[in-house]
Parts: C-alpha cells; sequence; structure tokens
C-alpha cells in the first residue's frame, strides 16, 4: 500500500487516505 498516505485526525479518529488515483477515502478508527 504504498500509494496509500494515511493521515490520523484526532477529531473524530478518522484515518483519511489518498489512493493513487487522488480520491480521499475516510475510515473510522
Amino acid at each position: 500500500m504504498a500509494f496509500l498516505t494515511p493521515v490520523r485526525r484526532l477529531r473524530g479518529s478518522v484515518v483519511y487516505s489518498y489512493d493513487r488515483s487522488g480520491y480521499l477515502t475516510g475510515r473510522s478508527g
């Protein structure tokens, strides 16, 4: 998953990451 850049936010503990297409995906936890 080298294309993924996970960024952890303190607000809501949601992990946002961009795929190689530049699409923003959100995952709780």
